[in-house]
């Protein structure tokens, strides 16, 4: 943990939230930045109970209240796709933590907020009745709900492909026998969604990969490609309970 971290307003804000001494409150930030490469080094500790992130530091109080004085005073983010990301954790993390993470080819994490349906449609201002119209109306706008209007250019294809989306998606979706396959293809197919669907796809993939694995009695996860066409990767949205497994969804067989 960087020095100016002690006496930050974050630290400080922290520490009053807990009713904690200041020293206390350093003391556990730094337990926690120590405990997250060993195992989180993307920085997505949410794939591990409240309970375990607060014995990892010591605290011996109730972990939904630790975790949320977490969140609530900036030093972790809320994330739909793996519910709990360290704030900044490439910037934050030590020198050898990014070394570690770039020889093993592990893609530090940024939390994604959960998408409001809503949010991109009906929120236009109402119209002024006595404002003068243009002289010139401008032409209809694109519906950018239909990606195949016109054919992507090469150069927008790649903005998509290397875009933070893309790359969210691509750390979320699950391995198989310790290697992702067909990144090239999926990143052309991820690149035709509108951005809604974007953080969509993000989300079922987490989903997906919760649901699957590769144990002698898991289901095995298809390449990101086949995810991504004929729209399986819808069958992964929502709210997945415990009876999720039980083959009423589709799956890629």
């Amino acid at each position: 943990m960087k020095r100016e971290a002690f006496n930050h307003p974050k630290m400080l804000d922290l520490a009053s939230r807990l009713d904690i001494p200041q020293a206390h409150a350093v003391g556990l930030v730094s337990m926690l930045h120590n405990w997250t490469p060993d195992v989180a080094l993307a920085g997505d500790i949410g794939k591990w109970p409240n309970g375990a992130i607060a014995r990892a530091v010591d605290w011996r109080g109730d972990p939904a209240t630790f975790v949320q004085a977490l969140i609530d005073s900036g030093w972790v983010d809320e994330c739909s796709v793996n519910r709990l990301v360290i704030h900044d954790w490439e910037d934050h993390c030590e020198n050898w933590v990014r070394a570690k993470a770039d020889s093993l080819g592990v893609s530090f994490v940024t939390a994604i907020p959960a998408l409001k349906h809503g949010d991109d449609a009906g929120n236009e201002p109402p119209t002024d009745p006595h404002a003068e119209p243009p002289t010139d109306p401008p032409s209809p706008p694109r519906d950018q709900t239909k990606p195949n209007q016109t054919k992507p250019n090469q150069q927008e294809c790649g903005k998509f492909a290397t875009s933070p989306w893309f790359d969210q998606f691509w750390v979320a979706y699950p391995t198989r026998k310790g290697r992702k396959r067909g990144r090239a293809a999926a990143a052309k197919l991820f690149a035709k969604l509108p951005e809604p669907a974007q953080l969509e796809v993000i989300e079922a993939a987490g989903n997906y990969a919760r649901e699957t694995g590769e144990g002698p009695n898991d289901i095995p996860p298809r390449d990101a490609e086949r995810f991504l066409k004929n729209e399986f990767w819808k069958d992964y949205l929502g709210d997945r309970g415990p009876d999720a497994g039980d083959g009423r969804r589709r799956r890629l067989i």
